[in-house]
């Protein structure tokens, strides 16, 4: 299943989190398609919970069947903290921030999920080392001051 394709066609982003909700919810079984919509339909309501409803659906359906695991033997992962995480090969868009435009709300700074965004001299500044791209910055950016273009390959 390609969750970034299911996002891009159904939300127009790369933020793949509900599309890998509704294909864990089919290969474990942990957790019904329809209370998953229920669940993501109270967390957005309107159009933004729609489109995330047929993002988990899409990815429900083309994930592969349920596989048992059980016996599969545990491996022993290291701990890494986010400041060891090095996430740039995520991103197909990657935001640029034009400093002029920059008020320095620190919106971006707060919302990055990756803390990819520190402040300096008051303005906005990507770590894109941390940057995986999923365009929360450019959202949350009241001045416009952030664009989202497509990562160059």
């Amino acid at each position: 299943m390609d969750a970034t394709r299911i996002a891009m066609e159904t939300l127009g982003r790369p933020i793949t989190n509900t599309a890998i909700l509704g294909a864990f919810a089919k290969v474990t079984g942990m957790v019904s398609l329809e209370s998953l919509e229920r669940a993501v339909l109270g967390q957005w309501p309107g159009k933004i919970g729609e489109v995330n409803v047929r993002a988990v659906r899409r990815a429900y359906e083309e994930a592969n069947d349920p596989v048992d695991v059980s016996g599969v033997e545990g491996i022993k992962v290291k701990r890494l903290s986010f400041l060891d995480r090095d996430v740039s090969s995520w991103r197909i868009f990657r935001p640029e921030i034009d400093a002029e435009k920059c008020v320095g709300c620190r919106r971006c700074y707060i919302f990055c999920p990756e803390v990819a965004i520190s402040m300096a001299e008051g303005k906005a500044v990507i770590n894109y080392q941390y940057c995986k791209g999923c365009g929360i910055c450019y959202e949350e950016c009241p001045a416009k001051a952030i664009s989202f273009e497509e990562e160059a390959i």
